[in-house]
């Protein structure tokens, strides 16, 4: 919370594993901060046993997730992502509202805002509490992880 992140939507085209920022008509208008999981035409599954995402039938390789995914949300089975939307999910995935729930479903991508391109930390680190447990992490500082 609270990290800043440069973001641009010059030449973008959305790509999978990209950190969006975009519009929902939810969360009282504010904007979500998610990874693409997955672009028109693919597939999304989830296999909440072994906490692994499948897209095409192709366990992601996720290394920038904060846990394997255990949380359903309102995720019923594979999802065939409509040209022109995309998948998102938070890389905080047991504690995130993402393409898994109703609130947020598949994304037209006509609501991205852009790219992350660069996270500068500003706020204190906190645990899944939202209690503070150390200063700024400046080791997340630069790039943002695709």
């Amino acid at each position: 919370n609270r990290d800043k992140l440069k973001v641009s939507s010059v030449m973008y085209t959305t790509e999978q594993a990209d950190v969006v920022i975009m519009q929902t008509d939810t969360f009282d208008g504010n904007l979500l901060v998610k990874r693409v999981v997955a672009t028109g035409g693919q597939t999304v599954d989830i296999d909440f046993d072994a906490g692994i995402v499948y897209v095409d039938g192709q366990p992601l390789q996720e290394d920038y997730t904060a846990e394997l995914t255990y949380v359903r949300e309102d995720f019923q089975g594979e999802v065939l992502v409509p040209e022109g939307y995309v998948f998102v999910m938070g890389d905080n995935r047991n504690h995130s509202s993402d393409s898994r729930s109703d609130r947020v479903g598949v994304v037209d991508a006509r609501r991205i805002i852009g790219k992350a391109y660069l996270l500068i930390p500003v706020g204190q680190q906190t645990n899944i509490y939202g209690e503070v447990v150390g200063g700024r992490d400046w080791g997340r500082f630069g790039s943002v992880r695709s």
